[in-house]
């Protein structure tokens, strides 16, 4: 080990510079999530922050392998009494010292400024050092091994990143369900990567391992555009958690009102429909999400999924969905007064309660248990916003309640929905998960021109977990279908 020791304390002194500018950019991130942040402030901080940390832990990486290159024969530790493990073991202490450790000290920083327990979140803390070495850390590492200079690896990177934002360019409506792919994705490029790197300090196959790195590239990006959305949801489906009586369950069209209907443009070729799918029979209490409908577009046109539906017009014990169908206006004129029917295959989870809380909020910051940093504004337009570390809770739904009886239920307010994923952990190199607060419904008597009755209120916080997945065949039938024609 004395040789490994020599090889850290010789990386140490040549990358001290390096070293710092690392540290302390990484730990200064942790200023972006401290509770008196700004929220406008903390955004426009991580938008700034994120890439150029990346970027650092990414250089320091390419610096300290390349420090004892293995490609070519020039450089001089290759002739010397120096196995190449020993290498290989200094070069991994120097990561984990210097960018795994400040990435654990600053997550710890943030979860405990926060008001959070540093241990209860020791398993999200565990899963994001392992994304980051998957993702980032070791395909740098495979990149310095194949090649000898800096420009040369940061060609590589570039390219990295050209194939990610092609792969984020995808139009797949994952709705859920995203981190199986993302994870598949990442756990793919990490084994390639991994193999790489041990196969160059083993035996120096420089070309074989350039273009084994090729094809691993290539199979994570192949997997993230390529995997069939059933396929996903059937990876999704391992995790559920109870078993949920389906035959309860009817999928049929919804009432019309519910969308809305207008005339087509003369001069378009096509007429758009839109098509209300509901689904009833959920277990009492607990509540259902539409993920995907999959309808064969045939001679009529394009199938997809419309936006979600807010919460206070889903059916109690239901869902409601939207399904657009792009037509051939001719083919529209000479079937509008026939019965609309639409079929193919509808992907569901089941959402379990999961926490309730009652609490009165004022315009502060304030930690509230069980729930979350909370913040919340009645200035002018009601916003509620609460933080988490790592990850956020699946499905949220806040109620807000007015101080004056007078004014009723003021509004019903909902966030999206979050990630199914059964990982305490969320990909985002900020430590705090946000979820924010939409306005769905404002309801009250008299006028109200400013929602300061709000502040002092009584706010009401609900969140669900996914307990079981459902994938069900469906044919539904409505009225005519000229009813359903929108612009």
């Amino acid at each position: 080990m004395k040789m490994v020791q020599h090889i850290l304390k010789k990386d140490i002194r040549g990358l001290r510079w390096e070293i710092v500018a690392t540290v302390a950019l990484t730990l200064a991130t942790a200023l972006l999530e401290w509770p008196s942040q700004h929220a406008t402030l903390n955004h426009l901080g991580q938008f700034w922050s994120q890439p150029a940390i990346v970027l650092a832990w990414i250089l320091l990486v390419l610096r300290v392998v390349q420090r004892d290159g293995l490609v070519g024969r020039e450089h001089d530790w290759l002739t010397r009494p120096i196995r190449r493990w020993h290498v290989a073991v200094a070069k991994a202490l120097f990561v984990v010292l210097f960018v795994l450790a400040p990435i654990a000290v600053r997550d710890a920083i943030v979860v405990a400024a926060n008001g959070f327990p540093v241990l209860g979140n020791l398993p999200g803390m565990a899963w994001s050092l392992a994304v980051w070495i998957g993702v980032f850390l070791l395909p740098a590492a495979a990149l310095a091994v194949v090649t000898r200079t800096i420009p040369q690896a940061l060609m590589g990177v570039l390219g990295f990143v050209f194939l990610a934002s092609v792969v984020s360019n995808e139009e797949s409506l994952w709705q859920g369900v995203d981190w199986v792919p993302m994870g598949l994705a990442a756990l793919v490029i990490g084994l390639f990567a991994g193999v790489v790197v041990w196969l160059q300090y083993r035996q120096r196959w420089t070309a074989r391992a350039r273009i084994l790195l090729a094809v691993g590239a290539a199979a994570a990006a192949g997997v993230t555009m390529g995997l069939p959305w059933g396929a996903a949801f059937a990876c999704q489906r391992l995790f559920a958690t109870q078993a949920v009586d389906e035959s309860e369950l009817v999928i049929q069209m919804g009432e019309l009102q519910l969308g809305s209907t207008a005339g087509w443009s003369v001069s378009s070729s096509t007429a758009r429909l839109r098509f209300p799918v509901e689904v009833k029979g959920a277990p009492a209490g607990y509540r259902i999400r539409v993920l995907r409908v999959e309808a064969p577009a045939g001679p009529e046109g394009n199938v997809s999924l419309d936006e979600r539906v807010p919460w206070f017009r889903q059916p109690e014990g239901g869902a409601l969905s939207f399904v657009r169908v792009e037509m051939q206006k001719a083919q529209f004129l000479a079937g509008q007064e026939s019965p609309a029917r639409l079929k193919g295959r509808i992907f569901l989870a089941v959402l379990a309660p999961r926490a309730k809380q009652d609490f009165t909020f004022e315009n502060t910051r304030q930690m509230v248990p069980g729930v979350g940093v909370c913040e919340a504004s009645f200035d002018r337009i009601p916003v509620f916003y609460c933080r988490t570390p790592f990850r956020t809770p699946t499905e949220t739904r806040v109620t807000l309640w007015a101080r004056e009886p007078q004014q009723g239920s003021v509004m019903t307010v909902l966030s999206s929905l979050s990630s199914l994923s059964p990982l305490p952990f969320e990909f985002s190199l900020a430590p705090m998960r946000g979820v924010g607060a939409s306005i769905e419904r404002l309801d009250y008597s008299g006028e109200l021109s400013a929602a300061r009755g709000l502040a002092g209120g009584r706010i009401t916080y609900e969140t669900w977990a996914p307990v079981a997945f459902i994938e069900r065949e469906f044919d539904v039938t409505g009225r005519k279908l000229g009813d359903y024609r929108v612009p």
